[in-house]
């Protein structure tokens, strides 16, 4: 889950890409940095990695992370 994170996003995106075969980066909506534009960058670029919006005001980690998953094993 990704929040203001413009900083670190994109070496945590392409390190952890060599130990598994596809990432969910949910980007939280309220993100005030380039967090968003970066990670949309990296999945234009090809990367096998999957973007989700969550417009949740608040940082409901534990829900919208549950979720996710949820979707991911369907």
């Amino acid at each position: 889950m990704a929040y203001n994170e413009a900083d670190v996003l994109e070496i945590f995106i392409r390190h952890h890409l060599r130990f598994v075969d596809h990432m969910i980066i949910i980007l939280h909506g309220v993100s005030i940095d380039a967090t968003h534009d970066i990670a949309h960058s990296l999945y234009a670029e090809g990367l096998p990695i999957t973007l989700i919006l969550s417009d949740s005001e608040t940082h409901e980690q534990s829900r919208i992370v549950t979720e996710a998953l949820h979707d991911a094993v369907v």
